[in-house]
């Protein structure tokens, strides 16, 4: 049956990751060295053609919804200039482990950035990367920003394509100029990602394991067992272990590594990496969704498509919330 099933995968769950992960860090470590061998800048000179998001660094690069932000704005950049769009993000494991492309293949070619020349931009502080998105939106040819280099890495990790789309040139593209920013949120990451095998079958054993007929509400407990399953995430073991404890009988977790994508190391990292991906997949699918003030609960909400019993938890309350409202105690998410 599907909650037999889910049992026995909640039961092997955490030493499966463990297996999964000894095996991506091998890889990951491979392709490390394969990237140190191969990653110069050289001076040679060329029209650009390639811009993509680099993520070589969990201090420069932050969590995953941090990533998230910074990949829909090299995306967005991207499309304006009318270039190709890659990812480069080894760490804390490959992303390409966990999703792969979907309408547009964003990986690149062992060896490839050793074809051209290649800039880096690391816009790590709010300050900069602020300024230089509102210095793109002004240009009359942000083309100009990048002059002289082939291949144009960028690392951001705030919302952008506010200002982003304020270029002129954003004009030729429909859905960057019709769409609210939740939805080009959700429309790139579409666009871009689709779950990889393991990913994938732990959330359709997480979706076959709701009984027939009951709504699947996130974060917000609910009196009525026969109706309701609630999903509890976290990057708390403790606040999970109380929620299993408070709640057994309508609980249902996702199993795997609990870390911070942006500090932690080794084995678990790489586990905890494809779990809080996996994580925020699940949450994209829940009737009630009730998130804190995190861009990882905010970003799901943007995958979910809906204001729809999308509520806010904070200062001790739940209220209502739309995706494009602010956060209440946060100015940037």
């Amino acid at each position: 049956t599907p909650m037999s099933k889910w049992v026995y995968l909640q039961r092997k769950l955490p030493r499966t990751w463990r297996r999964v992960a000894v095996v991506v860090v091998f890889v990951n470590v491979l392709l490390l060295v394969a990237h140190n061998a191969f990653f110069t800048f050289h001076a040679v000179t060329g029209q650009p053609r390639v811009l993509g998001y680099y993520c070589d660094s969990f201090k420069r690069c932050g969590g995953w919804a941090d990533r998230q932000k910074g990949i829909v704005n090299a995306y967005v950049m991207a499309a304006i200039l009318g270039l190709e769009f890659k990812i480069y993000m080894p760490v804390p494991c490959d992303l390409s482990f966990f999703l792969g492309p979907r309408d547009e293949d964003w990986r690149l070619e062992p060896g490839e950035l050793d074809s051209g020349s290649v800039t880096w931009f690391p816009l790590t502080s709010y300050e900069r990367q602020s300024e230089f998105a509102k210095e793109f939106a002004a240009s009359k040819d942000p083309l100009e920003l990048f002059s002289g280099t082939q291949y144009i890495l960028i690392t951001t990790n705030v919302e952008l394509v506010q200002f982003l789309r304020q270029n002129r040139l954003a004009s030729r593209l429909k859905w960057l100029v019709e769409l609210s920013l939740p939805e080009i949120y959700r429309e790139v990451l579409a666009r871009l990602f689709v779950p990889m095998p393991g990913p994938q079958l732990v959330l359709d054993v997480f979706r076959d394991s709701q009984p027939p007929g009951t709504k699947l509400v996130c974060a917000q407990p609910y009196n009525n067992t026969r109706t309701y399953r609630i999903m509890f995430t976290s990057d708390s073991p403790a606040m999970l272990e109380a929620a299993r404890r408070n709640y057994s009988e309508v609980s249902i977790q996702i199993n795997g590594p609990v870390t911070h994508v942006d500090r932690s190391m080794g084995v678990d990292a790489c586990g905890g990496f494809g779990h809080a991906i996996t994580e925020q997949l699940a949450l994209s699918a829940c009737h009630v969704l009730v998130i804190s003030e995190s861009g990882m609960g905010k970003i799901a909400a943007f995958m979910r498509n809906t204001d729809t019993d999308l509520y806010i938890y904070h200062d001790g309350v739940v209220e209502k919330f739309r995706r494009n409202m602010s956060f209440p105690n946060r100015i940037h998410w």
